[in-house]
């Protein structure tokens, strides 16, 4: 499919076409690590979303293990499975949070979970619209 058309069927939609990427980031600040992390894809990210939402609705206190989450979702080994199971990201609660942040950031950012990504995706949504709406 070109630039110039649009998806106008299910299965003009090529399902499977999300490619797992990987990222080598660091040193972190503190101690001199060097991660490889994934990027996620939409049912990761609605899931890792999802649990900060309760039956009332948002839940502040939900979100108190987000950081470590997301963090433990993203970092893989060499072959691109976790190193850090969900059961196990407490343990990053121990790590100097300059490293905890700045590992936090990065798997945000490559996930398209931060202000920047966000930006970016509408900046692309202003430059590729034409301008016609339907009345659907």
């Amino acid at each position: 499919m070109d630039s110039n058309t649009f998806v106008s069927s299910f299965s003009d939609l090529q399902l499977g076409q999300f490619k797992r990427e990987h990222r080598i980031i660091g040193p972190t600040p503190k101690s001199g690590l060097r991660f490889r992390i994934r990027n996620l894809n939409a049912g990761e990210v609605s899931a890792y979303q999802s649990v900060a939402i309760g039956k009332e609705g948002f839940e502040p206190t939900r979100m108190k293990d987000a950081n470590r989450r997301l963090i433990a979702l993203c970092l893989v080994d060499g072959d691109g499975n976790r190193i850090i199971s969900d059961a196990q990201a407490k343990v990053i609660d121990e790590w100097d949070n300059r490293d905890a942040v700045y590992v936090y950031r990065k798997c945000a950012a490559f996930s398209g979970l931060n202000r920047e990504s966000f930006d970016e995706v509408e900046g692309e949504l202003e430059k590729n619209s034409d301008g016609t709406t339907t009345g659907v």
